[in-house]
């Protein structure tokens, strides 16, 4: 939540799509790769969404 205040937006690290449907490639029913990304994708934003203000300054 930190992150993406300041960020003015979600935090993404891949160009995915949070559904293949969405994706920007139109291609997404087809990737191989997207589970993964998406998984990974999920975790990241639970990390992130675990961060405080005192995290971000301690690093």
């Amino acid at each position: 939540m930190i992150v993406e205040c300041a960020e003015k937006k979600q935090t993404m690290v891949f160009e995915c799509s949070p559904s293949t449907q969405k994706c920007p490639s139109g291609k997404g029913t087809y990737c191989r790769v997207w589970p993964i990304l998406n998984k990974l994708q999920t975790k990241i934003d639970l990390f992130l969404d675990t961060m405080t203000l005192k995290d971000i300054i301690e690093i």
